[in-house]
């Protein structure tokens, strides 16, 4: 069951309806997911990242942030929107 207000919890499935979406697995179970907002033909961002509570802190999320590089990059984006508080920073992929 997803922890959070349900408003949001709404507002984020709606979004993430048209957007990519990777997933972590541990055998069959779908253990937590990624998905991105495609900005433009250069630039995108994660828009919303979730791992189940029992495996937090054993490297889920990193191999996913990975993973939606690799996509990005493959895809020819140059761009990765890194929210900074609430400052917005571009990162390279080419560096």
């Amino acid at each position: 069951v997803p922890i959070g207000i349900e408003a949001a919890i709404v507002s984020y499935t709606k979004d993430v309806a048209s957007m990519p979406m990777l997933v972590a697995r541990c055998e069959s179970d779908v253990i937590g997911f990624l998905s991105l907002n495609l900005h433009n033909k250069h630039t995108a961002e994660i828009h919303v990242i979730g791992i189940q509570r029992e495996f937090h802190r054993q490297g889920v999320g990193r191999e996913l942030v990975q993973a939606a590089e690799y996509f990005l990059d493959a895809r020819g984006f140059k761009f990765q929107a890194v929210p900074q508080g609430k400052d917005l920073l571009l990162r390279s992929n080419r560096l």
